[in-house]
């Protein structure tokens, strides 16, 4: 198990990277502690490098907050580590730091993720952040890493800066603008709070999805919740019987789905139902993605059962 889901949390990276390039990945931002963040991956991060690999923190002591998108920055983070590995075939030490820098006019947040390896030759130190541009073989490289961190942090608002020496190690720092905002707490255990009960004591929940795996997973971890939930793989099998609409009270959906999307589906239940709320999901998108509101929020998958039911929380209590 510990096996296929390193394999899955690979292959996401590189999913994700081609998205970005394909410019089809969805970008929402929001404000999070980059501290969490980091402490959040760290198991994560250890189960995608070698054993003979070691992963330290070095975080700052105060809360420091960024405006980005969350996934996105997970994707940096895990870009970078992977690199750091590679950069030490024999084992070695992999830091990860945060800081925080004021000035007079700003302050600036620092993520910087150092390791002990062959270090890059001061000649080429222009082009790893070109695309496609590597030092690795074919087999251990496909040139996005760098340049894809590269493209998340101009997307942000951000910047990234590399400082190498032959044998003695690469660092490779993110620069965020500060947030000077109030965190909101996240609930990020395993399932969130029961939500309010209907007069049968479970939660109505219309869970449509054309993707048979998705959906059947989604469905499962919604019932272990209990949650009344009812699973269709499209638009159309919504509206194809007769169904009480207004007693659903959220709605999961997949945003762009063959036929009737998960937009035009809400729309149409709100007919029945004012107060219903919709958590839409994708993994791409053509369209522009709505900001969040009291009504819905977007999540993009691959997501856990963690910030579903956190989505789930957050709308219905």
């Amino acid at each position: 198990v510990v096996q296929i889901d390193r394999a899955a949390e690979k292959a996401e990276i590189l999913t994700k990277q081609l998205l970005s390039f394909s410019r089809h990945q969805l970008v929402k931002t929001e404000v999070f502690n980059l501290n969490e963040l980091v402490l959040k991956m760290k198991d994560m991060l250890k189960r995608l490098v070698n054993e003979n690999i070691e992963i330290n923190l070095c975080l700052e002591p105060k809360n420091i907050l960024v405006k980005t998108n969350y996934g996105k920055i997970e994707q940096a983070l895990m870009n970078l580590v992977v690199n750091a590995m590679d950069a030490m075939p024999l084992g070695g030490g992999i830091e990860i730091l945060t800081s925080l820098k004021k000035n007079v006019e700003k302050e600036s947040v620092f993520l910087t993720v150092s390791d002990e390896g062959e270090g890059i030759p001061e000649e080429i130190q222009a082009q790893v952040f070109d695309p496609f541009f590597t030092t690795k073989s074919k087999e251990r490289g496909t040139g996005l890493g760098l340049s894809t961190v590269y493209g998340i942090m101009k997307q942000c608002g951000g910047n990234v800066f590399l400082r190498s020496e032959l044998n003695k190690g690469t660092d490779v720092t993110l620069s965020f603008p500060g947030v000077k905002v109030k965190s909101r707490q996240k609930d990020y255990s395993l399932f969130g709070k029961q939500n309010k009960k209907t007069k049968s004591g479970k939660l109505n929940v219309l869970l449509v999805e054309d993707n048979r795996e998705v959906l059947d997973t989604l469905a499962e971890l919604l019932f272990n919740q209990g949650y009344n939930t009812t699973k269709l793989s499209s638009g159309e099998q919504v509206f194809s019987s007769d169904r009480n609409f207004s007693e659903i009270d959220l709605l999961i959906t997949d945003f762009i789905m063959p036929g009737m999307n998960g937009p035009d589906i809400y729309e149409r239940l709100c007919s029945f139902n004012r107060n219903l709320k919709v958590v839409y999901i994708s993994g791409y998108s053509g369209k522009d993605i709505p900001r969040k509101s009291c009504s819905h929020i977007f999540l993009e998958k691959p997501f856990g059962a963690s910030r579903l039911f956190s989505a789930i929380d957050e709308l219905l209590l």
